[in-house]
């Protein structure tokens, strides 16, 4: 009996234990990746502007070929939105992205609503290098005050850096091989 209530104590310290260092940890994280494309910049600039286009290159678009799209507003630039839903995945298969701040061949950023899983911030900057472009993109989301979250956002800050190397491996590709103009 001592020793199930010694487990007992010990097992409520560790859980205390966690739930503080979790208080500890970041309640925000932010995640930059960084390419080079062989493209002058106002090439990219068209294909990070666009939802429609963006659709094509970053990763999650191709999750599931259900998700069904609509476009509202301008067709890029500041305004344009994009918004899916799929109806397999009711409650996490929908959200909105509305580009809030477009500065032509300079930078593009876009607010991500993804419904129950909170609200993120994508910008997505471009540097011109002689003929070709340096893109750096930056994913930003709030953790919120649970400290079992900020645990969880241990694992998704690389979680999130893979997928921005896909989208931005998806975004050279289709830059470099369409024709240049």
């Amino acid at each position: 009996m001592a020793f199930l209530k010694w487990l007992m104590w010990m097992t409520l310290i560790a859980f205390l234990g966690v739930v503080m260092v979790g208080f500890m940890l970041p309640r925000d994280i932010s995640v930059t990746r960084t390419t080079t494309i062989a493209a002058p910049i106002e090439k990219v600039y068209a294909e990070v502007a666009s939802p429609k286009a963006t659709r094509d290159w970053l990763p999650w678009g191709k999750l599931d070929d259900n998700t069904e799209y609509a476009f509202e507003g301008p067709e890029a630039g500041n305004g344009a939105i994009m918004t899916w839903k799929n109806p397999k995945y009711r409650d996490y298969g929908m959200g909105r992205q509305t580009i809030v701040s477009a500065r032509p061949n300079e930078r593009v950023v876009s607010e991500l609503d993804l419904g129950k899983m909170g609200v993120s911030h994508m910008a997505i900057e471009l540097f011109s290098e002689g003929v070709d472009t340096r893109v750096d993109i930056k994913l930003e989301t709030g953790l919120g005050h649970s400290p079992f979250a900020r645990w969880f956002g241990l694992l998704l800050d690389d979680w999130l850096a893979e997928d921005l190397d896909k989208a931005l491996a998806g975004l050279k590709a289709k830059v470099e091989a369409a024709p240049v103009n």
